[in-house]
């Protein structure tokens, strides 16, 4: 399994991100990753990119392009420099203290607020009086953007390389990088689900008729959002890919096989047997040519012992 290495994105530029595909997205996260601190210079290229995620030649080409033209990155002689985003470090102590001073001041006020409560029962205790209802309601979480610490930390980079595989699969090439998917695809690696783990569910959707269309609307369901919804999700997609390396069925309750001419390898199985059906089909053609040669050989020799041993010229 491939290590992850912790590359500082600047939030501008992860605001930005809307502006490039998914794949310049990652690519410009890889100039991050290496960039050194003191030089500013990121000495692997645009080559070295390619080979970390497996990027053909046209992909490479294309994300080369788009980061050079839109002045995202400028080649140096000593590599690649980034150019969105602030590198420069954040001094964090007066923010710390600034935060301290308000913690204080919010505790103060909530004490406040206790000792007024406090003295309102005993008022009521006093004076006989049934007590006031208790409002038990709980504060639920905020539901915002994810915080840019949870993008430029360790499930960003994995969040993305996710998406662009499943724009890749399954043929979503002008889908947006949304936050709802992003947010879906980031709880499940924060539940421990690997990138690779969920590149096999998207392969699994993939295989099953039925979210490609086979239905009684006719209607696809291989969203991302839907994949990474939650966790049995995961393993239900995961499922049927493994069913259908299995027996060659995508087993998500249609019994109907993968169409032919998809885009998912043949299992070990199908391989070897369809690479002894071909040995058989040379063999025979051999066999066959080798009865032929010697038909025509007995032939020669048939006509050869019929005429006569000599013949005597008349003179």
């Amino acid at each position: 399994m491939r290590t992850l290495i912790m590359a500082f994105i600047p939030d501008d530029a992860l605001d930005r991100y809307g502006e490039l595909q998914p794949a310049s997205q990652l690519g410009y996260s890889f100039v991050c990753r290496y960039r050194n601190h003191k030089t500013g210079i990121a000495p692997k290229g645009f080559d070295e990119c390619a080979a970390f995620y497996h990027w053909s030649r046209a992909t490479k080409f294309n994300v080369q392009k788009e980061l050079t033209e839109k002045s995202w990155v400028v080649k140096s002689s000593g590599g690649l420099v980034p150019l969105v985003g602030d590198f420069q470090p954040v001094n964090k102590s007066k923010n710390l203290d600034f935060q301290d001073t308000n913690k204080s001041k919010n505790l103060d006020s909530k004490s406040k607020n206790l000792d007024s409560k406090s003295k309102n029962l005993d008022s009521h205790i006093r004076n006989n009086q049934p007590l006031p209802a208790i409002n038990q309601q709980e504060e639920e979480f905020p539901k915002g953007n994810l915080s840019s610490e949870t993008l430029n930390g360790s499930f960003g980079i994995p969040a993305t390389e996710v998406f662009s595989f499943w724009q890749a699969e399954l043929n979503h090439t002008q889908a947006k990088f949304t936050n709802e998917r992003r947010r879906r695809i980031i709880n499940r690696l924060k539940e421990g689900y690997s990138v690779e783990q969920i590149k096999i569910a998207v392969k699994g959707c993939h295989l099953s008729p039925f979210h490609q269309g086979e239905n009684d609307t006719g209607t696809k369901y291989d969203d991302i959002e839907l994949i990474c919804r939650k966790g049995s999700n995961i393993e239900k997609f995961t499922g049927f890919y493994e069913a259908y390396q299995a027996n060659g069925e995508s087993n998500d309750g249609t019994g109907i096989q993968k169409r032919h001419g998809g885009r998912f390898p043949e299992t070990d199985a199908q391989r070897r047997q369809r690479e002894a059906a071909e040995r058989n089909r040379v063999f025979r053609q051999v066999d066959d040519v080798l009865a032929e040669r010697d038909r025509v050989l007995q032939g020669e020799s048939g006509a050869n012992s019929s005429q006569s041993p000599g013949v005597c010229r008349a003179k």
